[in-house]
Order: C-alpha cells, then structure tokens, then sequence
C-alpha cells in the first residue's frame, strides 16, 4: 500500500498538497486503489479515487510510539538522510543532533523534517519523529532527567529487548573520557550492542531496533 502524509486532511481532494498528489501520480495509483493519508499525530485514513474523487474507505487510530528517543550526532551527507529516514520508519519517538567534542556541525532541521515525512510514507507510520534542536551532553541530561539515559560503550552492559529511555550515541572517534566521565557522574548507564566499532547510523539503528522488540 502506498502512502502521503497530509496533516489536516478534511475528506476533500483539494485538502492534500500538490506534492502529494504528484507523489500519488508518480507511484501511478488508479481509480479504486486504496492508500493511507497519515496526519503525523497517530491516525492512518484509507481512501480511493474514483472519477476524479476521493472516498473514504477507513480510519485506524494507532496508539503512541514507545517512549524512545535517540541522540547522535549527524553524521555528513547521505549517512545523516539515510539516519533520519530509517529511525522515522521504525518508529523513534524523537531523534536528538547531538554536539560532542569531537563532532561540531551545523544541522539543518527543515531539511531533516523531509527525511521523516519520507521514512513516514515509506514504512506507513503515522506519527511523525519529533526533531530537535541540536544539543550537548549537559542539554540532553537536563531535557530528559525523567527519562531512562544510556550511552553507547562497547564495555557496557549487555541491553535487554524492549529496553526503552533516551540512547545517546558517540560520533566517529566516540566520546572523550571527559564526555563518559560526565555522563556516569550524571547515572546514564552505558551499554552495549556488540564487540566491534560501528558506525553512527548502525548503532542508532541498533539500538532503536533492540527498543521496538
């Protein structure tokens, strides 16, 4: 099934964008054919043109995501759209740029926002990730005190399945001793997915993964 994200959709064909409806010529969708308008905020509405009309075939209302948030710094040009897109497709409740030491860069939030409407329509959730405003360790340790923390480390615990909170994820290099330092002075609990250095994206990926279980 295909789907497009359209946040006020009203039962009316002129209510869904024209990138939307080019999206819906694109994937060549005929007259009959049933596809999702999902609003972002948790509802899927199933609908079909016919002779140039839209009718409403159904309405799921799909329960909150998990309360998963993941922090990691951005990594550079289609690593960071593929990041994006693919913690959108599972279902992250929210994604943190994080600054560290060793990673410092500038991050462009409406063009992130593309990248989860696109993981949206891909995976056909309908709640859009929440993307925020970049952060450092002491802001995402202030923003989300009532949350779960845990950082990446390869001599961490081994995770449980279902495992959820706020997963921050080192940049290339990982975090300084200073950055650990702080963070376990600060109860965020280090864990680990495996032996071998990975790259940002697969640990995120990783670890939201190891979180929907």
């Amino acid at each position: 099934m295909h789907y497009i994200y359209v946040p006020e959709f009203n039962g009316q064909k002129d209510s869904i964008p024209e990138e939307e409806l080019h999206h819906l010529r694109v994937k060549r969708i005929s007259d009959g054919e049933v596809f999702g308008i999902l609003n972002g905020r948790g509802r899927i509405t199933y609908v079909y043109f016919r002779e140039g009309m839209i009718f409403q075939k159904g309405v799921e209302n799909l329960s909150q995501p998990k309360d998963v948030f993941i922090c990691s710094p951005l990594p550079q040009g289609k690593r960071g759209s593929f990041l994006v897109e693919k913690l959108s497709e599972i279902g992250i409740k929210g994604f943190v740029p994080l600054i560290t030491e060793r990673s410092r860069r500038k991050v462009n939030i409406s063009k992130l926002e593309k990248h989860v409407i696109a993981g949206m329509k891909q995976s056909g959730n309908p709640w859009k990730m929440a993307v925020y405003p970049p952060m450092n360790l002491q802001d995402v340790v202030r923003e989300f005190s009532g949350h779960s923390l845990y950082f990446g480390d390869r001599e961490g615990e081994k995770p449980e399945m279902g495992i959820k909170g706020v997963f921050i994820v080192g940049p290339e290099g990982g975090l300084s001793e200073n950055e650990k330092g702080f963070l376990l002075k600060n109860g965020v609990r280090p864990l680990s997915i495996g032996r071998y250095i990975l790259r940002v994206e697969t640990a995120a990926i990783g670890f939201s993964l190891l979180s929907m279980l």
